[in-house]
């Protein structure tokens, strides 16, 4: 049987209680893997947008390292986050610069004059 939103819903909840309870703090980081066999149900493209969901619009600080995902619980994990998140954009930048043939400062004053207009 398909998952429903509800289930979605109910899943949120769960990853957030458990990364808030016992997976504060980058060094109790919880295994992707680890995450996909709780919750087989769901796909792990899934598990990842429910996550960035959590983040975008429930504002959970929510963190990711080669050891898994975590609730960043100190100014320095945030500031982590933050960089990787810059760092990720960033490239992704790069990426439109190189399929438009444009520089990357082109690239930033097209996304200016985007959201103005």
């Amino acid at each position: 049987m398909r998952p429903t939103p509800i289930d979605r819903e109910k899943t949120e909840l769960q990853i957030k209680e458990m990364l808030q309870g016992i997976h504060q703090g980058k060094e109790h980081a919880l295994p992707r893997a680890e995450l996909c066999t709780i919750f087989r149900e769901w796909n792990e493209r899934t598990l990842r947008q429910i996550i960035k969901h959590l983040i975008i619009k429930h504002g959970c600080p929510i963190g990711s390292c080669p050891h898994g995902y975590f609730w960043a619980v100190t100014q320095e994990e945030i500031e982590g986050v933050c960089n990787y998140f810059k760092g990720y954009a960033l490239s992704q930048l790069q990426v439109i610069s190189k399929l438009k043939k444009i520089p990357m400062g082109e690239v930033f004053n097209q996304l200016s004059f985007e959201k103005m207009t």
